[in-house]
């Protein structure tokens, strides 16, 4: 327990840093819901025009990504953010989870509102303009009450990078100045991510286990690699 005071008080200090003797802490800015001005002007819109301006939004969200972020002129540290999700069919209920803030009660219930009967699922905030966070949707069928998770498919930056996997999420990283820092990075790596099936003859089932490989993994290695990490599981 010594051992563990020790390490958290080393990286309280390495986080805050002493002024004239005192350990200053760095304000956390939380998130709160808002409606943004792209909702906002859409909700203003007569039902003639409203499909051009939805197909409009769309082909401005296909050509510059998701989420949507707006500057607000009164927060110099604040932004909106709109997560958008396009499904045309009905009995859908969208919401979605995030891995990165945790439960931030502040997000709310995180579903995602339909704009009227379009084809467009919207949830919007204000977040600090140097959030970090990873989330993915959850579609729900309403007849028969089964779930999938989905990816937001204008988002390109994703963990693990590459292609979709059923335990992918999507990234917002409003701290990077480069979009393509994390593909960028696993690529300049060279690590991978393998998965490997369990059977359990106790539990009877079956179960994914995800296996990060570092850069220039080989089991042909003469030195067994000397540590293992392992993390909690968010599926």
């Amino acid at each position: 327990m010594r051992y563990r005071i020790i390490l958290l008080l080393a990286l309280i200090i390495s986080q805050t840093g002493f002024s004239q003797g005192r350990i200053e802490f760095t304000e956390i800015r939380p998130p709160y819901k808002s409606v943004s001005p792209v909702i906002s002007e859409l909700q203003k819109s007569d039902p003639d025009s409203l499909s051009h301006k939805l197909n409009e939004l769309w082909i401005k969200i296909k050509n510059e990504g998701s989420p949507l972020i707006e500057k607000d002129p009164l927060y110099d540290d604040y932004v909106h953010m709109t997560l958008v999700y396009q499904d045309s069919t009905e009995n859908k209920d969208i919401s979605f989870d995030v891995f990165g803030i945790y439960d931030e009660y502040r997000l709310g219930d995180m579903k995602m509102y339909r704009f009227k009967n379009t084809d467009l699922f919207y949830r919007c905030y204000m977040v600090p303009d140097d959030i970090c966070f990873s989330y993915r949707f959850i579609v729900k069928d309403t007849l028969t009450g089964n779930s999938v998770y989905d990816i937001d498919k204008y988002n390109g930056d994703r963990i693990p990078t590459g292609e979709k996997q059923s335990f992918s999420y999507s990234v917002l990283d409003l701290c990077q100045n480069d979009p393509d820092w994390n593909k960028k990075r696993d690529e300049n790596t060279g690590s991978r991510v393998d998965t490997v099936v369990f059977d359990s003859r106790i539990m009877d089932n079956s179960r994914n286990i995800f296996v990060y490989l570092p850069s220039g993994y080989s089991r042909e290695r003469k030195h067994k690699y000397p540590v293992i990490y392992l993390f909690d599981s968010f599926i």
